[in-house]
């Protein structure tokens, strides 16, 4: 394990203080953290800062590195989160464009619902068809020798009105 693997958030953000504006940290009111003597106190423990003769704080080379894995690990930690959004949006993009291909397939039944009653009418109709196209000739042929007889009696109807 790293010596500045038990260095917190705020450890890291007063290292950074000290390297970028060295003797020049701000007290703080962070009740859940140590105070920032309490922070140097743990980064000196790490080796990460130093005090020279004149009591000036200074960023050892170890605190340095400490600072670049911190800052990497940061960036990984960013990476990784831009990673997990963008797989989020690629599952939500998939779920909505199966959302609409489930909508799309319940419209395609309903219509084909809708076309099987139209075709089911439409076969009663061609049967009534096709047995009055049988039917049609057969009685016409039956009733062509009355034909006269029928026609005689329609116009004597006809003529005694």
């Amino acid at each position: 394990m790293a010596p500045f693997e038990n260095i917190t958030e705020d450890g890291f953000s007063l290292l950074q203080q000290i390297l970028e504006h060295p003797n020049t940290t701000q007290g703080d009111f962070f009740f859940t953290e140590p105070t920032v003597d309490g922070q140097i106190k743990i980064l000196e423990t790490a080796g990460l800062v130093r005090a020279n003769s004149e009591h000036k704080l200074y960023v050892t080379e170890l605190g340095r590195a400490a600072i670049k894995h911190h800052l990497h690990e940061q960036q990984q930690l960013t990476l990784v989160q831009q990673q997990r959004q963008q797989e989020l949006e690629s599952l939500q993009t998939i779920a909505e464009s199966a959302k609409k291909q489930a909508e799309l397939a319940a419209a395609q039944a309903e219509n084909a619902e809708k076309e099987a009653k139209i075709a089911r009418r439409d076969a009663r109709f061609a049967k009534v068809v096709s047995v009055l196209a049988i039917a049609i000739p057969i009685l016409w042929d039956v009733l062509k020798p009355y034909l006269p007889i029928i026609s005689q009696q329609i116009s004597e109807l006809l003529s005694a009105n």
